[in-house]
């Protein structure tokens, strides 16, 4: 049960019942603030003014609220001033509502006193005397308050209505901490279930920690009989509790009432009001006034405010605004502060003040009031933007200078072209005043024209409102201008103006032209053009350069020319060339460089330091030329020149060495037929013959690559058969430390070759394989197959093929000389032991006979040379075979020769093998014995190079006369004779000097079978 006490504070009466019938009266309850405002109604009260409660909120004094007589009548029953209420008090009146409806109203004003005894807030009670007549709050002492007392019901009914508007929760704990009274807001605030049985322990109803704290609050009240506050947080919600006594008849406290309000949301805006007070960029002053307006005190000052004044919140308080603002009373803001409190509209003010420094600080300062009357003064400190104004004002002065001192045409005009603005370079270019300019449009002034130009970019401007550019030729002037157009816009986006800027870039295009044409050429052009920055980066390279290095444009800029060596030039060479550009000077050679795919390449190369108008070095331009196929034809030339040199001596010598060569092996092996086997001298005779096989091989190879050889026609042979010859006339000739092994196929088929070539390359690759095994313990392993099945790499291979595979275990090669083996006079043994021409005339002979040659070695393991040739398809009876080292007949043969000794040891070993030979040496003689009988010999073996009449004539006059007459033809050497011109005359065989004993016998014996 609720009572009022006499210092009119709201308290809960030991009695605890609920009293059912709070909820059905309808008086009226309104809270008033100290300066007399509603700050809140309930809606019976809204009923009696007839209003809503919305319309009663904030009226102040009830003067909204009531017709002017009420006023007065309530004037008359209250006190001046609100806050004069310091006890109950009670009135009556006749009050006409909105419905113009007489009423009698019983009104109650109760303080509600804070802890020091202020009242801040009052409650007003209506009750229309039809609902309950003589309800009244009065003192004790009254006869009305007496009365009052006696109403418990009323009480209630007044003041639990009063906290479940206001969302008040009570409660009543006596000294035992029992919660003796719990009202229904309490219970929701603190989550404790209205019907819950009471008396109850406090400690049993919120949580330990919550509980004890407020029994601590409790006992104090209890113990100092006075009231006590403080906040509570659990969770998310914070809760202000007031805590105050309940007197019993002795005076001494029976109970303690405990007034419980959710302040979470005043708590959060406290905090955000404060953190915003606190971290605004603005400067705030919280100001008050005790003189209505004349000073005004610092209430309070936010961080932003202490920076600028340079001072702290603890000196600031309490000061005026003039003591942290020095000279700011004479700016005009405190007139401003005087006329915002008196008038409480907001002004806003640029003003300054003279800083603690010494400088002077601009302000822009806003004053405004708060409800409370409290003055708020907000600034900023505008000093870097006043400063900033004052630069730009400087800045349009620079402007206007900088505008004429342009030495492009500018022009700023309006939206139909009219010119407003023009600077000094327009005038003097066109030679025209101001006056002459403005107004009028750009065309008619600068062209003479009476519309736009062609393509006039202040026109598409105008059109588009777009920035736009353009050539346009100026026909007074005879120049052309690069002509840009841009808008500006208004603040409501509209186009306002334009400004055209013109250049002259007259200059500027034919310069561009000559560039363009300078490019053009460089793009087109065969050689190589690089441009590079002082540290050999490259910035440019043309088309010819991608095309021979195989870089694409964009991997070569960026990269240095390193990108291209080779590693042939060693680091002096690079750093020659690098001295000689720095010192400003060209430098010239030849480069060997490598492409992307790893080849290299040759190139003539002139690079160039590129100096600016100081002769300060800038860049590198490189100017190269690719002279790889030159350099390689050169090479060709000198090898043929050296070839031709080398034809030219064996050509010198040839016929007449052959010839001797002729005697020394013929009458050699003359001389061997006439001795025993047993006879020493046979050794002696031996090596004089095999002299004279190497002298002859020897001019032979001389001659083979001076391109002078004279060649058999290829003819089907089996290779087998040459192998095994070459085998025999090895094994004499190797040391006992070397053993030769064979493996051949006797089923191989017939090849297309020339027998006397494929016996040289035999003989050569086992003189090789001799040789590289030296004076060591070896072996010489020769081998030859027939194939069906086409192995990668043999590009010549078209069917079955020969391989022929020759290997030694000497001494091996590195991988670079491998690469060289078969290049002329290329040797890896001393002069003596080689002459670099034997592995060349194999390379030569395999590709003469379209075949393939494959070389593999291992340093210190040997060499395998691999040889194939395509297996031949003819008649069996063309297959040449050797049989044996001589082929005899008994057939009649014509020698004729103008050497009398040649012609004695060819007559003498054809006369051997039974031949009847008769010996001729005139040619004119042999001429005129045949033209007497054509039918007197079956064969003509003839010198080439003789007195008189050549081998090639004398055929030509035999053949007249005899068409079907063998002729063999026998030269030491001729330039005029080789194997096809001898075909075309009818010459069945043409051999070379000193011939074989073998070759000439099958020779022979193949032109007298019709071969």
């Amino acid at each position: 049960m609720l009572n009022v006490s006499q210092a009119g504070a709201v308290v809960v009466s030991p009695d605890h019942t609920r009293n059912p019938a709070a909820h059905t009266c309808r008086s009226g309850i309104v809270l008033l603030t100290a300066a007399g405002k509603v700050f809140w109604c309930d809606k019976p009260a809204a009923d009696i003014f007839g209003r809503d409660v919305t319309g009663c909120v904030w009226a102040e004094l009830l003067e909204k609220m009531m017709i002017a007589s009420q006023e007065a009548e309530i004037g008359r029953c209250l006190p001046k001033n609100i806050s004069d209420v310091l006890h109950p008090l009670t009135a009556k009146i006749l009050l006409s509502g909105r419905s113009l409806h007489p009423m009698d109203v019983d009104i109650s004003l109760a303080p509600i006193p804070e802890e020091n005894g202020t009242v801040k807030q009052v409650v007003l009670t209506l009750t229309p005397a039809t609902s309950m007549r003589g309800l009244a709050v009065s003192s004790p002492n009254t006869p009305v308050g007496r009365e009052l007392g006696r109403s418990d019901a009323h009480r209630s009914i007044l003041y639990e209505g009063i906290l479940r508007i206001t969302g008040t929760g009570v409660l009543s704990i006596d000294r035992g901490g029992f919660v003796i009274y719990l009202n229904r807001e309490a219970g929701e605030l603190l989550t404790i279930s209205p019907d819950i049985e009471l008396p109850r322990k406090l400690m049993n109803l919120l949580p330990e920690d919550v509980g004890q704290k407020w029994l601590e609050a409790i006992r104090f009240v209890f113990h100092y009989r006075c009231d006590n506050s403080f906040i509570e947080s659990w969770g998310a919600r914070h809760f202000q509790i007031d805590l105050g006594p309940v007197f019993g008849p002795d005076g001494s406290v029976e109970s303690v009432v405990a007034a419980v309000r959710d302040v979470t949301g005043q708590w959060l805006s406290e905090i955000r009001y404060r953190e915003l007070f606190r971290q605004t960029e603005r400067g705030v002053l919280i100001c008050e006034s005790h003189d209505d307006g004349l000073t005004f005190t610092i209430k309070d000052l936010n961080s932003a405010a202490q920076k600028i004044c340079d001072t702290t919140r603890e000196k600031g308080v309490g000061q005026s605004v003039f003591e942290i603002m020095p000279g700011i009373e004479n700016s005009g803001l405190p007139e401003a502060m005087g006329r915002v409190y008196k008038t409480t509209s907001e002004e806003h003010m640029p003003s300054f003040f003279e800083g603690v420094s010494g400088g002077r600080m601009w302000l822009d300062f806003s004053i405004f009031t708060l409800p409370n009357r409290e003055l708020v003064v907000t600034f900023e400190d505008i000093t870097v933007k006043y400063k900033t104004e004052q630069i730009l004002r400087r800045s349009k002065e620079e402007w206007e200078k900088t505008f004429d001192a342009l030495s492009d045409i500018v022009t700023i005009q309006d939206r139909h072209m009219r010119i407003i603005r023009a600077n000094r370079a327009a005038r003097t270019m066109f030679d025209l005043s101001f006056n002459d300019l403005i107004g009028n449009r750009c065309y008619e002034v600068f062209q003479g024209y009476s519309q736009p130009c062609e393509g006039c970019p202040v026109l598409n401007t105008c059109e588009d409102c777009s920035t736009h550019s353009g050539l346009i030729y100026n026909e007074k002037l005879s120049k052309t201008f690069d002509v840009h157009s841009s808008p500006i816009f208004d603040e409501q986006g509209q186009l306002k103006w334009l400004v055209q800027i013109a250049r002259d870039v007259t200059q500027t295009l034919q310069q561009e032209a000559e560039r363009r044409l300078l490019s053009a050429a460089i793009e087109q052009a065969s050689e190589s053009v690089v441009i590079t920055d002082l540290d050999g980066m490259q910035q440019y390279v043309n088309p010819a350069f991608c095309e021979t290095t195989g870089y694409t444009r964009e991997e070569a800029i960026g990269q240095t020319a390193g990108i291209l060596q080779s590693g042939v030039h060693d680091r002096e060479f690079y750093s020659k060339m690098w001295n000689t550009l720095l010192a400003g000077k060209v430098w010239r050679g030849r480069l060997t460089n490598r492409k992307k795919n790893g080849i290299l390449f040759k190139e003539d190369a002139t690079i160039s330091p590129v100096v600016d108008g100081s002769g300060k070095i800038t860049n590198y331009i490189a100017l190269k030329r690719d002279i790889t196929r030159e350099d390689s034809l050169e090479k060709q030339l000198q090898h043929a020149m050296k070839m031709e040199a080398i034809g030219t001596l064996a050509g010198g010598i040839a016929h007449d060495f052959n010839n001797i060569l002729s005697a020394v092996i013929g009458y050699g092996y003359i001389a061997k037929g006439k001795l025993e086997k047993d006879n020493p001298v046979q050794e002696d005779l031996d090596q004089i013959l095999l002299g004279g096989d190497r002298a002859t091989d020897l001019v032979k190879q001389i001659l083979t690559f001076a391109r002078q050889e004279t060649q058999d026609r290829f003819r089907p042979l089996l290779l087998q058969y040459i192998v095994k010859e070459v085998l025999k006339l090895m094994r004499s000739s190797l040391p006992a430390t070397i053993r030769l092994n064979h493996f051949i196929d006797g089923s191989c088929g017939p090849i297309m070759a020339d027998s006397s070539q494929v016996h040289q390359l035999l003989m050569n690759l086992l003189t090789n394989a001799k040789q590289s095994i030296g004076a060591e313990h070896g072996e010489i392993t020769i081998r030859l197959t027939q194939h069906q099945k086409i192995v990668d790499g043999l590009v010549g291979m078209t069917g079955a093929y020969l391989h022929l595979s020759v290997e030694d275990t000497g001494c091996g090669m590195e991988p670079k000389q491998l690469e060289r083996i078969f290049d002329p006079f290329f040797t890896t043994r001393a002069k003596e032991h080689g002459t670099g021409l034997g592995l060349s005339v194999v390379h030569g002979i395999v590709k003469k006979h379209n075949g393939e040659i494959d070389v593999t070695s291992t340093p210190g393991k040997g060499t395998v040379f691999d040889v194939y040739f395509n297996v031949a398809k003819s008649d069996p009876a063309d297959i040449q075979e050797i049989h044996g080292p001589e082929s005899r007949g008994s057939e009649r043969i014509m020698l004729i020769d103008d050497e009398e000794v040649v012609g004695k040891v060819h007559e003498r070993m054809l006369s051997k093998l039974g031949y009847r030979v008769t010996l001729f040496n005139s040619s004119l003689e042999a001429v005129k014995t045949f033209r007497d009988n054509p039918k007197c010999c079956d064969l003509v073996v003839t010198d080439m190079t003789m007195p008189n009449m050549t081998g090639a004539e004398l055929a030509r006059e035999m053949l007249s006369l005899r068409p079907d007459l063998p002729i063999i033809v026998v030269t030491g050497y001729s330039e005029a004779m080789d194997t096809e011109k001898a075909a075309r005359i009818g010459i069945r065989h043409l051999l070379m000097k000193p011939v074989d004993r073998v070759d000439f016998s099958l020779r022979v014996k193949e032109a007298l079978r019709g071969g």
